[in-house]
């Protein structure tokens, strides 16, 4: 993982999804922002979820042309892990859209609205991924200057 920068707070990193080292990943108080393209491997990104929501991941949020995709995959894995191992209500916030832009989605992390009241606020991590192999962090680095001037989704 690689820390990119910060904005309101928060921290941002980018990690390389095909190659991620799980336990490099925060183990609480943290986001998730994935972007996928391309369809994504639904048994990867199946592995992939049960894994972060193990690391009590707090909000999930899905970009691209297949966000909204990777919204309701990663929910059918929480609802999976309820079902097949009887596991407690997985309280993960989860979100994802095909048509909004990605610096919208990404924005919509730092103003996260579905965490719990257990979070703390003054050690929230962002980890953003691209499923398809697609290194942002020059232009997550330039969403967040831009971020900083005071741009808004709607602008």
């Amino acid at each position: 993982m690689h820390e990119i920068g910060h904005f309101f707070g928060r921290r941002v990193f980018w990690a390389d999804y095909h190659n991620i080292q799980f336990d490099n990943l925060p183990d609480k108080n943290w986001l998730c922002l994935a972007i996928a393209n391309q369809p994504p491997v639904v048994a990867k990104f199946s592995k992939f979820a049960r894994v972060v929501i193990d690391r009590h991941l707090l909000e999930f949020k899905g970009a691209g042309r297949y966000g909204e995709k990777l919204h309701h995959l990663f929910d059918e894995t929480m609802v999976d892990l309820e079902l097949e191992e009887r596991r407690p209500f997985i309280d993960i916030g989860t979100t994802g859209s095909s048509d909004e832009s990605l610096d919208d989605t990404f924005w919509q992390c730092f103003f996260a609205t579905t965490l719990p009241v257990t979070t703390d606020y003054d050690d929230l991590k962002i980890i953003c991924i691209d499923l398809d192999s697609v290194d942002r962090r020059d232009e997550l680095l330039n969403y967040i200057k831009k971020f900083e001037l005071g741009w808004c989704p709607g602008d």
